[in-house]
């Protein structure tokens, strides 16, 4: 451990240009100077941390995957985009590792898991703002969904919906009721946004929160799911009395496309033909290249060939392929499974390894319908997870 000289002060200035950080990768994330703004932070906290380099999983995994990313501008249908790809996810893991050494110190996530629930929230009244009140309560019945803005519509409906899980989870497992006032804007924004992986997020994310903290219970008591299902029963009612609402409409039709497209039985709506189309040019691609890929960053450069449109897969899974082959799927997704691996063994005894295994779940499932491992936050929710291994290592050093 770093021998640190710290003050109250000084920690909880760091923690606020944590909160900046995050806060600048969701509002400024679109924009040139967001890059400024990042590096800008990041060296006030190296100024003011007893910054010490060391190298822990984190550092490796990370290292790995980006020295992978730059492997493959060798061959990469355009060696720049690669580079700057690679440059992007570097410049983080260097950023992170400034912030990493400051936070390890305290042996616990719970300030960093805050932080990423009060930006969010930070976020969604940023939302209501730039879209306007009236715009976000009417669910997009006047002229369709939330449209892109500061930042992705589906991004914004992920934040929204993860904060809801981290503030059910201080409730359930802490019994933190000073921040449930939050909840009832947050959960009108992802219905708002008609996101679909925004809504599974907010609903089977409370359920597995409901179910783990039933099986570390020593009770055994079924009341919690009792209260649970009926509520979800009536929630569901309220959502069928609303479905022919023009409140609802757009929400309600983009999901039954989503049940067609699963069942094989119905009309598929055009947002999820497109995703199926997209997915399919990167399964054909990763059939040509299937163990080293075209070069990260470039599946675009093959969408804009196919559909005459610039855009990624919004697919993981896909992207991945089509970009890095096996080897890129390895890499990255052997950190999600080492987190979840590790973590499973202390669920019984600390309540955060329920959140985190959680969050992993839920990531491997939205996977499937958005591009993750291009984006800072993936980076940074990889560094609060793999900080909570090693404390757990240190707390209870009987489980091996």
């Amino acid at each position: 451990m770093p021998n640190y000289i710290h003050s109250r002060a000084t920690d909880q200035f760091l923690a606020f240009l944590t909160f900046l950080f995050v806060a600048a990768i969701y509002i400024m994330g679109t924009m040139t100077s967001g890059a400024i703004v990042l590096f800008g932070v990041t060296l006030l906290f190296l100024i003011c941390s007893n910054f010490k380099l060391e190298f822990y999983y984190f550092h490796v995994f990370t290292f790995l995957f980006c020295l992978y990313c730059y492997a493959t501008s060798i061959w990469a249908y355009n060696y720049h985009t690669a580079l700057r790809f690679s440059n992007s996810i570097f410049a983080t893991l260097v950023c992170l590792s400034v912030m990493y050494c400051h936070f390890r110190r305290f042996r616990d996530v719970t300030l960093l898991m805050k932080i990423i629930m009060w930006v969010g929230y930070l976020v969604v009244i940023y939302s209501y703002l730039y879209y306007g009140i009236d715009k976000v309560t009417s669910m997009g019945s006047e002229g369709g969904r939330l449209r892109n803005s500061f930042n992705n519509v589906n991004t914004l409906s992920m934040l929204a919906a993860t904060v809801v899980i981290i503030n059910m989870f201080f409730y359930l497992f802490r019994k933190a009721t000073w921040s449930l006032l939050f909840l009832i804007p947050a959960v009108i924004f992802v219905l708002s946004t008609q996101s679909r992986k925004g809504i599974f997020v907010l609903v089977v994310g409370v359920f597995l929160l409901y179910f783990m903290n039933y099986l570390r219970s020593k009770s055994k008591n079924l009341m919690p799911f009792f209260k649970f299902f009926g509520i979800g029963f009536l929630l569901l009612l309220v959502m069928l009395a609303l479905s022919s609402s023009s409140a609802f409409e757009g929400l309600m039709e983009r999901m039954m496309g989503l049940v067609s497209w699963i069942t094989g039985e119905g009309e598929i709506d055009a947002s999820t033909q497109a995703r199926i189309d997209l997915r399919n040019i990167g399964l054909e691609q990763f059939k040509k290249t299937p163990w080293f890929g075209i070069g990260m960053g470039c599946s675009n450069y093959l969408v804009s060939q196919e559909m005459g449109t610039n855009a990624y897969m919004h697919d993981n899974y896909a992207d991945l392929a089509t970009n890095g082959g096996v080897f890129g799927i390895v890499l990255y997704y052997s950190i999600y499974l080492f987190l979840l691996f590790q973590e499973r063994k202390y669920y019984k005894v600390d309540d955060m390894a329920n959140l985190i295994i959680i969050l992993l779940l839920l990531q491997f499932f939205t996977d499937t319908g958005a591009v993750s491992y291009i984006a800072k936050m993936t980076y940074f929710q990889f560094m609060v997870y793999f900080l909570h291994l090693e404390s757990c290592k240190l707390k209870y050093p009987q489980i091996k």
